[in-house]
């Protein structure tokens, strides 16, 4: 029976890895048609494997079930089965105490019965346990023992897999070559022994994360790969979800943020189509961690809530205490210290509660950090000295420099100098055994402002060195921490900004349209009073002649004919004459409403009083001309006392075209005033423009620094905000910057020549390092603008640079930058290196921002370009849209091996051609730097180079 009970296991084991509804239904079967009591056992803790992921609950029901029939038929080694199950699914909901319990109690009864495969099983269990815990020199030793009896048995299965167990220790210790070399032994094994595809895929996943720990992304990727390429033809989704997440985590660290996320919705997808919610919850963690590298901390806080609730739905604390630390330090990045603590001290909590010490440390030494924030000295102390603790006793190098290196800056701020040190120098002695770049360039940075600051600058210069040195190494990270948009909120800014001044241009364009309307309108309401006032001279000359044939006329019945046709002609002329004198009045206003608005009311008053008067008249005339047979004559009087008033109104009228035409005349000459001042701006702006090109140095000159060198460069008005600034290396080479001020015009051109003149004092003083020449230049704008002062005077503005220094050789370049980055073209690779977000001035705190400086080798022919943001910013194309930085690097790499001329031409075609008729939005300027390293024993002309 024993021997039947141990085949069905073995079937069902290699069954296991479909885990469908199926074989869950036939293991129920069997579990219900089974004749002996063990069969049942085994069934039962088998159906319970099956449900330790989806529904651990269930699991344990159903191996506490199992375990009342082994003690019921008094077998002790369905009893053993049965503790490993139950150990199995409590470590499942994160219970490792539990856990670790039972897989004892499992071992101890295999012990008993000599069931060495059993063994070796329950101690492979609990090396698992204490990996989790973070006991990793105890999982190591559980492992090993494993190994033996594995090795003894002459199972190359198991062996494989404890292989891969010991190599995952191997790895979090950072020890990678002994983890590469275990694990391309279990490879081997699992390959000579025909194991199964999904041991060989897990493999290479595991090969490809230590390569992709070793920043060696290339052939992590080509590892990932081939497992997804087996898991595929599997069809095995659990693995193909995991290899999908590994090739987003390479992605992610080169930066290719958007594929990382694509990698990750595909594996999410086919998470949810096999339920599994331990892995949904881990991947909704990862997809936070990005949109957290990308500053997307709104999107980060949504997925870390996913994943904190689906962790809470199926019970996992593991990873509910990481959904909350990731809450935590979300809200720290964003400067939400009081928030971040309420996050982080939930996820210490739980973490505690499961004995989880990585996550305990983890979650202490963040704590630590928002105290710090905080200014609660005390309790960030306590923080820190926990996770150093914890992090000593589990031998986390990479946490105990992390924790000294808060311990360092929380001394700093106390301005305890002393400890701060003691403590620096612990944290960069740890950080430089595990190779912990990012640490060195923090930790070398802070002993650098403490030896500043206790005056002692030799030591501070030292640790000045260190951190430019090990920030170069740092390029690739520094590049995976940057989001695609980099500098998401300054390019959204500077948008708007030019949306406001497009905005602001078609404002004026419309208020020229209008001008212009009105001027003709004017005009076509004076041609109308012409006409009118000519043709009522004409009504009111017939009017009185027939008048004056009336009262020729000896009939009574033809004197009658003729007053009233003069009456009717008379009232002709006076409609004719009110209306010439309505567009009189309109013209006027018009004119004096463009000429002086506050003069608007009077002259409407005006037009009313004639509208009303021309009314009145001729509702007179109408009445005169109803009463004309009874009153004949008192309508003459009244009509000759009316062609007084009107001959009184029409002097009048008079009067005031005179005084229409000084006012005309006086509008013309303020006009020649405006245009004669606008000549003189403009001169003195072409002044300016002559002195701005006299202080900047000939762009052809560069050419005899440098022979491979060119400069597109485009101002947007008659002066510019863009300048170019270069000069000589004493030991040959040259160093080259692209400013792009604040501003356009003559703003601009102001900054450029106090960026120019600065750059050219610091060179004079033999500082030719281009972080130190940031450094310097933003402490001279500062004090300049008076940008310390807060009583409105001070000047914000400020300028963005890149600085590149090539050595004569052209085998060094060294670079910083202040938000303008550097593009390298090698091999037809683009590489950008990033420049600090800081512009120069502005409201940036001079004395709290040093300048990282690359050091770039260079060891092949290369291209450099440095810029400012006019080329990629110009609107164009069929959308009116951005030409964009992602357009601008493929018109770069298309052009980067053409000679120099031929490159700024043709960026110059493509920018025209991009631009069509729309106007130039900011001033341009790209400069670019052939580069060919000369070896040793070899010659260069540019090696030679001096000063023009």
């Amino acid at each position: 029976m024993r021997f039947i009970a141990v085949c069905l296991l073995c079937f069902l084991s290699l069954l296991g890895q479909a885990q469908n509804r199926r074989l869950l239904d036939s293991l129920n079967l069997a579990y219900q048609n089974a004749p002996y009591d063990t069969l049942r056992v085994v069934t039962l803790c088998r159906i319970a494997q099956m449900y330790n992921l989806s529904n651990p609950d269930t699991s344990i029901s159903l191996a506490e079930r199992a375990l009342a029939i082994s003690e019921k038929i008094n077998s002790q080694w369905g009893t053993a089965t049965s503790y490993n199950s139950l150990g199995a699914a409590y470590q499942a909901k994160s219970k490792l105490s539990l856990a670790s319990e039972f897989h004892q109690k499992s071992y101890q009864i295999r012990e008993q019965i000599a069931d060495n495969a059993g063994m070796a099983q329950s101690l492979q269990n609990l090396g698992i346990i204490q990996a989790m815990q973070g006991q990793h020199s105890l999982a190591l030793e559980y492992f090993k023992n494993g190994l033996k009896i594995r090795e003894r048995l002459g199972d190359k299965a198991s062996i494989g897999a404890l292989l891969g167990n010991i190599s995952n220790i191997y790895i979090t210790q950072g020890d990678y070559p002994r983890a590469l070399e275990t694990l391309e032994q279990s490879l081997k094994i699992f390959k000579e022994s025909g194991n199964s595809l999904r041991a060989i895929s897990i493999t290479l996943g595991n090969i490809g994360r230590v390569y992709s720990y070793q920043n060696n992304y290339s052939l992590a990727l080509e590892y990932f790969q081939k497992a997804l390429k087996i898991q595929e033809e599997m069809g095995d989704k659990s693995s193909i979800a995991i290899a999908l997440n590994n090739i987003s985590t390479v992605l992610s660290a080169q930066g290719n943020y958007a594929s990382a996320l694509e990698y990750l919705r595909k594996g999410l997808k086919v998470q949810e189509s096999i339920g599994d919610k331990r892995l949904m919850a881990a991947c909704l963690t990862n997809i936070a961690v990005i949109y957290n590298h990308q500053s997307e901390h709104a999107l980060a806080l949504e997925y870390y809530q996913k994943s904190r609730a689906m962790s809470e739905e199926i019970g996992n604390k593991e990873s509910l205490a990481i959904a909350f630390n990731g809450l935590g330090n979300t809200h720290h990045a964003q400067g939400d210290f009081a928030k971040a603590l309420e996050y982080l001290e939930k996820g210490l909590k739980i973490s505690e509660e499961i004995n989880n010490k990585r996550g305990i440390n983890a979650a202490l030494i963040s704590i630590g950090d928002a105290h710090r924030r905080l200014n609660n000295y005390s309790l960030s102390e306590v923080n820190y000295e926990k996770g150093l603790k914890i992090a000593q006793e589990l031998g986390l190098k990479d946490k105990q420099a992390q924790a000294l290196y808060g311990l360092a800056s929380l001394m700093s701020m106390q301005k305890n100098y002393d400890k701060s040190i003691e403590y620096g120098q612990k944290s960069l002695q740890i950080a430089t055994e595990v190779r912990l770049p990012s640490v060195i360039r923090d930790v070398s940075q802070a002993l650098f402002e403490v030896y500043k600051s206790k005056g002692d600058y030799v030591k501070a210069l030292e640790y000045h060195e260190l951190y430019k040195t090990v920030a170069d190494s740092l390029l690739t990270l520094e590049k995976a921490k940057a989001i695609g948009n980099l500098e998401a909120k300054a390019e959204l800014e500077k948008q708007e900004k030019e949306i406001a001044l497009l905005n602001k241009d078609k404002e004026l364009d419309q208020k020229a349209k209008e001008a212009l309307a009105k001027d003709l309108e004017i005009q076509r309401i004076e041609l109308e009073r012409q006409q009118n006032a000519k043709l009522a001279l004409e009504k009111q000359a017939e009017a009185d002649r027939l008048f004056a044939l009336a009262r020729q006329e000896k009939d009574k019945r033809k004197q009658d004919s003729l007053t009233n046709l003069a009456q009717k002609k008379q009232l002709e002329a006076d409609n004719l004459k009110a209306r010439e004198q309505q567009l009189r009045a309109e013209s006027e206003a018009r004119r004096l409403a463009l000429a002086q608005e506050t003069e608007a009311n009077k002259t409407q008053q005006l037009i009313t009083y004639l509208v009303l008067f021309g009314f009145l008249v001729m509702t007179v005339l109408a009445y005169f001309i109803y009463r004309s047979r009874q009153q004949e004559k008192k309508i003459k009087e009244e009509v000759l006392a009316l062609n007084q008033v009107i001959s009184q109104k029409k002097d009048e009228t008079e009067v005031q075209a005179e005084e229409l035409l000084l006012t005309k005349n006086a509008l013309q000459v303020a006009y020649q005033n405006i245009q004669e001042k606008n000549s003189e701006v403009t001169a003195s702006i072409n002044y300016a423009k002559r002195i701005q090109n006299a202080v900047l140095t000939a762009p052809t000159n560069l050419n005899k620094l440098h022979t491979k060198a060119f400069m597109l460069f485009k101002p947007r008005d008659i002066v510019s905000g863009d300048f170019y600034w270069f000069a000589p290396l004493p030991q040959g080479g040259l160093i080259v910057a692209a400013v792009d001020c604040t501003g356009h015009g003559v703003p601009g051109a102001f900054m450029s020549m106090i960026g120019h003149e600065m750059l050219t004092e610091i060179y004079t003083k033999g500082i030719h390092s281009p972080g130190l020449i940031l450094d310097r230049l933003t402490q001279g704008i500062y004090k300049a603008l008076h940008q310390n002062e807060e009583n409105g005077t001070s000047v914000r503005d400020g300028m963005d640079i890149a600085i590149l220094a090539l050595d004569g050789t052209q085998q060094t370049l060294r670079y910083a930058g202040a938000k303008n980055p550097l593009f390298l073209i090698s091999n037809h690779e683009l590489i950008e290196f990033k420049a600090n977000k800081s512009s120069i001035g502005g409201r940036m705190i001079a004395n709290e921002t040093h300048f990282v400086e690359h050091l770039i080798p260079i060891s092949s022919p290369s291209s450099a370009y440095i810029f400012s943001d006019g080329y990629k910013d110009q609107f164009g194309g069929p959308n009116n849209k951005r030409f964009s930085t992602k357009a601008f690097k493929e018109v770069l790499l298309e052009i980067y091996q053409q000679p120099e001329n031929i490159q700024a031409q043709r960026l110059g075609d493509k920018l025209l051609a991009w631009q069509g008729d729309r106007n130039q939005i900011d001033d341009i300027l790209v400069i670019g730097l052939g580069l060919t390293p000369v070896r040793e024993g070899e010659s260069s002309k540019e090696s030679s180079r001096q000063a023009f």
